[in-house]
């Protein structure tokens, strides 16, 4: 690095006296630590004179975990599941399942149950309307 001069003045004589520079000696400490949105700090400090510098740490950013399912699928409804960051667990993805069968099936399931009700109260209504004709005719 070199050596610097500095002027020294001694009982009103003055004269230059040359000093070492020695190097700087830093350790490094994490300040701030990074997080996924927000940037850390590192600071260096020389132990030999205390001079100190910072430095950015970049953000580390969200680190997918694995989905989970917070909704289970139903036969006519749909679930739903979820991705989190494995290292702040903020939610990062909703997804929609699928049904096991689209809500359309309910739909045509209700029409013929409500078509084979309506059948069958037709059929018992006839059925009783012929026993009472036939009764009225034997009496």
């Amino acid at each position: 690095m070199g050596n610097r001069y500095e002027e020294i003045k001694d009982n009103g004589d003055t004269y230059t006296e040359e000093i070492p520079v020695i190097d700087h000696k830093y350790e490094e400490s994490v300040t701030k630590e990074a997080t996924c949105t927000e940037a850390g700090e590192k600071t260096f400090t020389c132990t030999i004179c205390g001079d100190s510098y910072t430095e950015d740490i970049p953000a580390i950013g969200h680190q997918e975990a694995e989905s989970v399912t917070t909704k289970k699928v139903g036969l006519f409804s749909t679930g739903e599941e979820v991705v989190k960051c494995s290292s702040c667990g903020e939610i990062l993805e909703t997804r929609v399942i699928s049904s096991k069968y689209p809500i359309s099936y309910l739909y045509i399931i209700l029409g013929l149950a409500g078509v084979l009700v309506a059948v069958a109260a037709g059929t018992l209504f006839r059925k009783k309307k012929i026993q009472k004709g036939q009764l009225a005719k034997s009496t």
